[in-house]
């Protein structure tokens, strides 16, 4: 386990050199926010083990941003207690910010959301804010941040020894809380997905399994585009006006644009 004076000490520096910009030549600004990086993270690292989270690839916050120059205001590291296809993380966060500390919470990597998170995602935090209020774990404070109302946020309370805190109770109830969340708007919505499609498809008015036979020169060719036509744009073509509208139109029309052309019609 790290040294926990050298930990405290690499995290006042980090927090005493914010504005400051870097350069390569700062070699002493490198090496000692290098060195609290990887003492943060065997910290943190050894705590989420032993608690049952894993690592997640790029789950490792660096203290230089991309563009070289800027020192980074949080220093986080990201876990998950299962392996899903979800950006919902639990994370340890040391936050240069007056007043915010080291802190653990739980929330989605908001710059990689899928499709389902970001129709979910207000619905989503406010469920963790909700479940998150009812925790209560010695050594931790709720804490408000700039980014949340602090229902989710719990800080460490002893600044002089970050071990002081009980990270069985309540990252065990974090990972409760974790599967809830899951279950609620993953699994579920991946579910109305299904149904969704399943329902559409049996909505569509064309039999999408038929069979066209007879002797040849009977126009079973023929009538196979013709079918198909009706099944793309979902219309019967007794008149043969979709077969006329995408011959007329075949070569500068797409079959999007075809389709509202023949929707008109």
């Amino acid at each position: 386990m790290v040294e926990m004076e050298e930990l405290i000490n690499g995290f006042k520096y980090f927090k005493e050199i914010q504005g400051t910009k870097y350069n390569k030549s700062r070699t002493d600004i490198n090496t000692k926010l290098s060195q609290f990086r990887i003492n943060w993270e065997n910290f943190t690292n050894k705590i989420a083990h032993e608690n049952n989270l894993h690592n997640i690839r790029n789950g490792i916050g660096k203290w230089l941003k991309a563009n070289g120059t800027t020192i980074q205001e949080y220093l986080w590291n990201r876990y998950k207690p299962q392996k899903d296809d979800s950006n919902l993380v639990i994370y340890f966060n040391a936050s240069s910010k007056n007043n915010e500390g080291i802190f653990v919470s739980i929330g989605l990597i908001d710059d990689k959301l899928t499709d389902i998170e970001k129709d979910n995602q207000e619905k989503i935090y406010d469920f963790l804010r909700a479940e998150c209020s009812k925790i209560e774990c010695n050594g931790f404070n709720k804490n408000k941040t700039e980014w949340d109302t602090g229902d989710r946020v719990f800080k460490i309370s002893n600044t002089e020894d970050y071990l002081d805190a009980d990270y069985k109770c309540l990252l065990s109830k974090l990972k409760e809380i974790y599967t809830k969340t899951y279950k609620q708007f993953y699994q579920s919505s991946s579910n109305n997905k299904v149904i969704e499609k399943d329902k559409k498809n049996m909505e569509s008015k064309q039999p999408l399994n038929q069979i066209l036979y007879g002797p040849p020169g009977t126009g079973k060719t023929y009538n196979t585009i013709n079918k198909a036509l009706e099944i793309i744009f979902e219309k019967e073509d007794d008149k043969k006006i979709i077969k006329h509208t995408f011959n007329d139109h075949l070569v500068e029309k797409s079959i999007e644009e075809l389709h509202k052309i023949i929707k008109k019609e």
